[in-house]
């Protein structure tokens, strides 16, 4: 195993979380770069694929990120109280 293979696992459980949350759509592009990072980690993509892979699939996976961090807090603290 090497240095980075972590790094490619945990992305690859990210990206099945994209998937399986409906925040990539199968048909699309972003759906063929995930599968393939999934499979051969980032780098296995096209200058083509990375540039899916940047524009559309990290700010999915910081949403996702930012979902995960509000559910959080939400459940040590309660939800937020209703805005008036």
């Amino acid at each position: 195993m090497g240095w980075n293979d972590h790094i490619d696992n945990d992305l690859s459980e990210s990206l099945k979380e994209l998937i399986a949350g409906g925040f990539v759509f199968e048909g699309g592009a972003p759906f063929a770069v995930a599968q393939k990072a999934i499979e051969g980690g980032r780098a296995s993509l096209t200058p083509d694929e990375m540039n899916v892979f940047e524009e559309q699939l990290v700010p999915a996976l910081r949403a996702l990120e930012q979902a995960k961090l509000e559910d959080e807090a939400e459940d040590a603290v309660g939800p937020r109280p209703p805005a008036d």
